[in-house]
């Protein structure tokens, strides 16, 4: 009796964290997320997996691993998508040789604000814009800039 109850356990836990895996797939490689994250959440996961998870999992079950990865990538989406500091700080870490270029000039932005219902509307804004970096001039495009 116990086989059978914890057999249909890990079927329906392999049913959930299947769906949780092609959520994150989905979020991953079509929803346009940052995909830097997803190597944060893995190394994240390996990390706490090696310290603390291995002493109490005894089995090394992949869906294990699958399920905790999406848990951490959602759980650093989350910080990610509500901390433009971190943003900013994460920027300055992976560019260290980034440097703010002078003399930029706005040439034209248009903004289209498109409603699908009465709470839901999304802003989306292109800008054009001219800027000098080591004596040359670049003009440059970019689509989509504000959601």
């Amino acid at each position: 009796m116990n086989e059978k109850l914890d057999t249909v356990k890990e079927n329906v836990v392999q049913i959930f964290g299947g769906i949780a895996v092609v959520f994150g797939l989905y979020l991953m490689f079509f929803y346009g997320e940052n995909l830097r994250i997803v190597v944060y959440a893995v190394v994240f996961h390996f990390a706490i997996y090696l310290l603390i998870l291995r002493k109490y999992i005894s089995k090394h079950r992949i869906l294990f691993q699958f399920i905790s990865i999406f848990i951490c990538y959602v759980f650093f989406q989350m910080i990610w998508g509500a901390s433009p500091k971190l943003q900013l700080k994460e920027f300055e870490w992976t560019h260290p040789h980034w440097q703010h270029v002078s003399q930029v000039q706005l040439i034209d932005s248009q903004s289209n604000v498109y409603r699908r219902s009465r709470s839901v509307s999304y802003a989306y804004m292109n800008v054009i814009y001219q800027y000098e970096y080591q004596g040359k001039h670049y003009l440059a495009e970019q689509s989509d800039l504000v959601r």
